[in-house]
């Protein structure tokens, strides 16, 4: 069954025995709770984002997916016989500042983020709010991640780099938007739902910290990691390491089933 932000908005006014306050919002409750739920540890249900992104001629960065959390892997997608290669940010700037020439089609790649403007199509960090300002513009000031490259791609390229990434928390803003979680998850949700409205709500007499650690330490948060960890329990054999001689596993020596040895 979808889980709608219908259906969780009505869990937070119940926890409050009615609406929530116009200056907080229903959807400010809703995606603080998600944001904290899937920020809080490594969930093995977000890590199966992948994403195929065109380079762009010219264009130094390419666009990271919207539910976009940290990147876990990149390559190189159909269309492109190159490699790419994650570094830091720092290194990333080195090199572009060195003017390194990469030997045939290599590219080094690092997540950063973008502050566009008003007009989301700008990153001067002059750009200004003023009270005229479209609400559909306002909505675009806060940061978006995006992968920088070196060298800068000379080809638009569709699907050019392919991305592993771990998901993030999908915003909602309508009673139509759907909840992203797993269902033996939306438990735990609804719990940190109605600590969230009581500690913008009762602020004065309710600690909000307090009650996602008392969540944290129940059996209901302790189910849900014991439901993440185990949907896949065998990891194949061991590479990668000692055991991989030449580029051949010895597998009569290391296998990814423990008991197995």
């Amino acid at each position: 069954m979808v889980l709608l932000a219908s259906n969780s908005k009505l869990v937070a006014e119940h926890a409050l025995g009615g609406g929530i306050s116009s200056e907080i919002t229903p959807w400010r409750v809703l995606n603080e709770a998600g944001a904290w739920l899937t920020n809080i540890r490594a969930w093995n249900w977000l890590a199966g984002g992948m994403e195929a992104i065109a380079t762009t001629a010219d264009q130094s960065w390419v666009p990271l997916p919207e539910d976009f959390g940290s990147i876990i892997g990149v390559d190189s997608g159909e269309g492109y016989e190159g490699s790419v290669t994650l570094t830091t940010l720092p290194d990333l700037l080195r090199l572009r500042a060195n003017g390194l020439e990469a030997a045939g089609y290599y590219y080094w790649a690092a997540v950063s983020y973008d502050h566009a403007d008003i007009t989301g199509t700008s990153t001067e960090p002059e750009a200004e709010v003023t009270p005229t300002t479209p609400a559909a513009a306002l909505a675009k000031k806060y940061p978006t991640a995006r992968l920088e490259l070196y060298p800068t791609p000379t080809a638009s390229v569709t699907g050019g780099i392919l991305i592993h990434y771990e998901r993030g928390w999908r915003k909602v803003s309508e009673d139509t938007d759907t909840i992203f979680l797993p269902s033996w998850l939306e438990g735990v949700y609804h719990r940190a739902v109605r600590i969230f409205a009581r500690g913008y709500e009762e602020e004065e007499s309710y600690s909000k910290d307090d009650a996602l650690d008392r969540l944290m330490m129940g059996s209901e948060w302790a189910a849900a990691i014991a439901k993440d960890t185990r949907q896949q329990t065998d990891l194949g054999r061991l590479q990668y390491g000692a055991a991989q001689d030449g580029g051949h596993v010895r597998a009569h020596r290391f296998t990814g089933i423990v008991g197995d040895l």
